[in-house]
């Protein structure tokens, strides 16, 4: 898990899909908004997971 400072609550990162069912949206569009770099995004092995903000 990323690092945190004291004020700071851990980053919970979901998966590509966990976004999509999130958002009400398909899975590639989200991977369309990583591509343009509308999200950050941390590759994992083969999996790349969001850092998406609720």
């Amino acid at each position: 898990m990323p690092p945190t400072s004291k004020t700071q609550q851990p980053v919970r990162l979901k998966t590509v899909k966990e976004v999509a069912l999130e958002d009400k949206v398909s899975e590639k569009t989200i991977r369309r908004a990583i591509a343009a770099g509308l999200l950050d995004v941390i590759r994992v092995g083969a999996d790349r997971h969001v850092n998406h903000h609720a």
